[in-house]
């Protein structure tokens, strides 16, 4: 192993975001135990695995022989090459598009060629991860994922319920994250659910809400979405976060960031993707948009108003 992919191995390890932390009785009830540590995550990963989920690609930085160190989702292939949208802070500590391998979930293998970061993220990290967004152009296509997924333009990611995917560590709340749940990278997929509980600016932040009662929570309803409640662990920065509006799957969110930790109460961060279209569409002008750009402002008006609260259009 050469100086620089160890270099980047070791940057990788401590990324902001990776595969998902999940609740302590999801895991059980999947054949999680203590001495069993690994197991518990087959549900999660089966969702992964369904068909919307099929453009996730995940990364390597060792040629190839650890996949999950990041996650991107493809965007779609013109003159012969795959686009891949991804985070922006994978390609901190100088890492280069040419130190890493793009896997799609088939099995296609790709190097990076090129990589364009958001402008304002190049030019001054923003701590709020508004602008972590960076498109990879790839050696060659990607053509065994289906049809291109669709971003979503639209307002109205506020209180929905989403799909988180990528690929990393496994976590369980509340006893955290690391080897005792398997690799430290996954070489599958994996997903989460959660609802969209705050949704300001060029952000989009979830919370893990603890199954049986509302002590352990921070932010928005304190039931969890689903048995498949779950948040970002180490590994997954890059992944998409997706929300199903009208039977159709769109992309709203990039996994940027979130809490050092694995507990209830520990939040989430996603580049929100609606507030970049255009900047996107510059990069890579085949990539498929879908949504109003006005959707969701009556609706979050209303709930702000029974809740007695100003209007505010500021999203």
């Amino acid at each position: 192993m050469n100086g620089v992919v160890a270099a980047l191995l070791a940057w990788a390890m401590a990324a902001p975001a990776c595969a998902v932390v999940i609740t302590e009785s999801a895991w059980r009830a999947a054949g999680g135990a203590e001495e069993a540590w690994d197991q518990g995550f087959s549900a999660h990963e089966a969702r992964a695995a369904e068909a919307p989920f099929r453009a996730m690609v995940a990364l390597s930085i060792d040629g190839g022989r650890e996949y999950g160190v990041a996650s991107g989702v493809w965007l779609g292939n013109a003159d012969g090459k795959a686009f891949v949208l991804t985070a922006a802070h994978v390609f901190d500590n100088e890492a280069k598009p040419q130190d890493f391998r793009f896997r799609s979930t088939a099995g296609t293998v790709r190097q990076g060629q090129a990589v364009t970061l958001h402008p304002i993220w190049a030019a001054d990290v923003d701590a709020s991860g508004a602008f972590d967004f960076a498109i990879v152009q790839l050696d060659g296509p990607l053509d065994d994922a289906g049809a291109p997924p669709a971003l979503y333009r639209g307002r109205d990611e506020l209180g929905r319920r989403a799909v988180m995917v990528g690929f990393g560590t496994h976590g369980v709340a509340p006893f955290g994250h690391g080897y005792r749940f398997g690799p430290v990278h996954g070489a599958r997929a994996t997903a989460a659910e959660n609802i969209v509980d705050r949704a300001r600016g060029g952000v989009l932040t979830i919370d893990l809400d603890e199954p049986g009662g509302p002590g352990k929570n921070r932010m928005g309803a304190a039931a969890p979405a689903s048995d498949l409640e779950g948040i970002l662990a180490p590994g997954d920065s890059g992944g998409a976060l997706w929300i199903n509006f009208g039977g159709e799957w769109r992309i709203v969110g990039v996994n940027s960031s979130g809490d050092p930790g694995a507990d209830y109460q520990d939040v989430s961060n996603f580049a929100r993707v609606s507030m970049q279209i255009s900047w996107v569409r510059e990069v890579f002008p085949a990539v498929r948009v879908s949504g109003n750009k006005g959707e969701g402002i009556e609706r979050r008006q209303r709930m702000r108003r029974d809740k007695g609260e100003p209007d505010d259009q500021a999203f």
